[in-house]
Formats: structure tokens, sequence, C-alpha cells
């Protein structure tokens, strides 16, 4: 229904939501990092480390590009995930069958100013999925809906017990 106002009509009538981000915009990014990866494999690995730690800055542009004013919002932020594999069981056959898993990872607004459109994306060092993706769904903190967080900084963590039934 049109006539109600919903959360993002209300926090920008509230001034949650500036003027100037409340129809997005442009921000090429720069990243730099350091990552350690001692995974038996990169899909489903059942033993391993993998770290990485970075730094992202955001570059804005003014109105010249579209209908943006969002030049004040240049920032950078640090970026540290730490995963680790640990093979638990091997059945007869010396294949490993329960993986524990376990992962902690932080982002965190270290500089500048970020609008709330980019306040929901989980950075990564290398892009693996076509699309931006925050915290929640089935890659990242699992059982928690997905995009759902926006903040300047975050923590995240899980745990999982990982069950290999059939080998094909």
């Amino acid at each position: 229904d049109p006539s109600v106002q919903g959360l993002y009509e209300l926090y920008r009538s509230w001034g949650i939501i500036k003027p100037d981000e409340a129809n997005g915009g442009w921000h090429p990014y720069v990243r730099g990092g350091i990552t350690f990866d001692s995974r038996d494999k990169r899909s489903n690995p059942s033993r391993g480390i993998y770290a990485d730690a970075f730094f992202t800055y955001s570059a804005a542009f003014n109105a010249a590009y579209g209908n943006q004013a969002s030049a004040g919002y240049n920032h950078l932020q640090f970026n540290f995930t730490f995963r680790h594999y640990i093979p638990c069981y091997y059945d007869k056959n010396g294949i490993n069958r329960i993986t524990f898993a376990y992962r902690i990872g932080t982002q965190n607004l270290i500089a500048g100013r970020s609008p709330f459109y980019m306040n929901n994306y989980l950075n990564t060092l290398f892009i693996q999925r076509v699309y931006y993706e925050g915290l929640g769904g089935g890659n990242s903190v699992r059982g928690m809906m997905a995009n759902r967080i926006l903040a300047y900084g975050f923590a995240y963590a899980n745990i999982e017990f990982r069950f290999r039934v059939v080998n094909f």
C-alpha cells in the first residue's frame, strides 16, 4: 500500500537517511591486504586455515555523475576474517566424514563517512560472487536473514559441524 510509510520513508522524514544519500551513489573502491590460505581445497575444505586482513578505500563523486551530492562520503574500512577447518572423524577408508569449522570476522569504518546504503556490504578481498552481499544468508552468518545489518562496524562469528554423507 503506497499510502503507508515504510521504514525507509520514516528514516528519510526523521533525517536518519540524509537527502544526499537517499538516491544512492557511485562509489569506486581500492582494496589492499594480505591473505593466508592453507586449506586442503577451496570448495568444502576439511582442514586448514584461511585468514585475510585488508583495507578498502571508497571514493564518492559529486553531482556531475547522476543526481548525487555524496562527495563527502569518502571512507576507509578495515576488514579481518579468520576461518579454521578441523577434521574430526575419518571412516575406515580414511575419508574425513565430519569437519568442525568456525569463522570470526570484523568490518569497521576507521576514517571518513559512509552513506547508509554502503553499510550493509560485507567486503571481501577477492570478489567471489557476482553481487555484493551482507551478513546473513547461506554464505556468512547462517540462520540470519541476509543483508539486515546496517552499521559502521560489526563483528561476527559462526561455528558448524559439516557432515559428508556421500562421496561422488
